[in-house]
């Protein structure tokens, strides 16, 4: 009888990519209309940040077990940076972040990169890391990144 892999293959990699992929664009879609409504409803933009978070930050903190503090400070923290990239840099950057949040948080990292898991640790890094790079690239439209300038 064949032994069974314990680490995941390239296959299953892909398969949760692409359903980080929908994941992401579903959810950021949702964050943006929720944000939309709050603007409706509260017409500040503070306020309607505040309203947000809070509602975010209730809406993950309800029904989990654990240490409430904890829980509390971390879906704060959390939901504060989602909401500040939606406000700040717009729903593209927000589903890309939220498509590398989801892909970090499925696969299993590690920093000894001598254990079973150290190999994917290293590829999730490697291609979000490498996507990175590329749309950096591609939003400078290829022009140097450090242009001279003239006095």
């Amino acid at each position: 009888m064949p032994e069974e892999s314990t680490t995941p293959d390239l296959v299953e990699l892909g398969r949760r990519s692409i359903e980080a992929a929908g994941s992401g664009d579903i959810d950021a879609m949702v964050s943006f209309f929720t944000l939309f409504l709050f603007r409706l409803v509260c017409r500040k933009d503070w306020l309607t940040a505040v309203m947000y978070v809070a509602f975010f930050t209730a809406f993950s903190v309800v029904g989990q077990e654990g240490n409430r503090l904890i829980l509390i400070a971390t879906a704060l923290l959390g939901n504060t940076l989602f909401t500040l990239v939606l406000l700040r840099f717009g729903l593209l950057a927000n589903m890309a972040m939220m498509f590398a949040s989801y892909n970090l948080g499925q696969f299993p990292i590690t920093l000894d990169l001598g254990s079973w898991r150290g190999d994917l640790t290293l590829l999730v890094g490697a291609i979000l890391i490498g996507l990175g790079v590329y749309n950096f690239r591609i939003a400078l439209a290829h022009r140097k990144v450090f242009s001279e300038i003239d006095a």
